[in-house]
């Protein structure tokens, strides 16, 4: 519910409280902990296309990445995907419809800033909001190791 507000409300007082909760979650888990300390990933949001993020004013997940980048001292890389085409939301599709509405519509953004190379990053943290079936991640990610990462951990703020 929170998140839907902050989505499609722009109630953006939410935001610092579900951060807040997300890296006292993140912290808990060994996993992350020791992927953060460890490989000190690029932090990398799911972009929204240009259409959606204007018509919204920002991107949900832009904001969470933000927050975990800052907390553990990663490097954030806002601009390293872009997502090319326009695609209806996912949340309004059926299981099968969204693997082939999200399919080919991300790639890498060649006009970044030369700091976020990918080779230079090798260990990506993925930040969507939402999982629901994984596409959106997948697609993202497979996009990411193509380019060179080696390795690519999804983390969302809700299932």
């Amino acid at each position: 519910m929170a998140l839907k507000k902050i989505k499609f409300s722009s109630i953006f007082d939410l935001v610092p409280e579900l951060a807040r909760l997300a890296l006292e979650d993140i912290e808990e888990s060994e996993v992350l902990y020791k992927f953060f300390v460890e490989k000190k990933p690029l932090v990398v949001p799911i972009p929204l296309h240009w259409f959606r993020q204007n018509e919204r004013g920002f991107n949900q997940s832009a904001f969470f990445g933000k927050q975990i980048a800052q907390r553990w001292g990663l490097s954030f890389g806002e601009d390293i995907l872009k997502r090319e085409k326009y695609t209806l939301p996912q949340a309004k599709l059926k299981k099968k419809e969204r693997k082939g509405n999200i399919q080919g519509v991300f790639k890498t953004n060649e006009g970044f800033s030369p700091n976020f190379l990918i080779s230079q990053f090798p260990n990506i943290l993925l930040i969507d909001d939402i999982w629901t079936t994984g596409a959106t991640m997948r697609e993202a990610g497979k996009v990411l190791k193509r380019a060179g990462a080696k390795k690519v951990l999804g983390l969302t703020l809700a299932r």
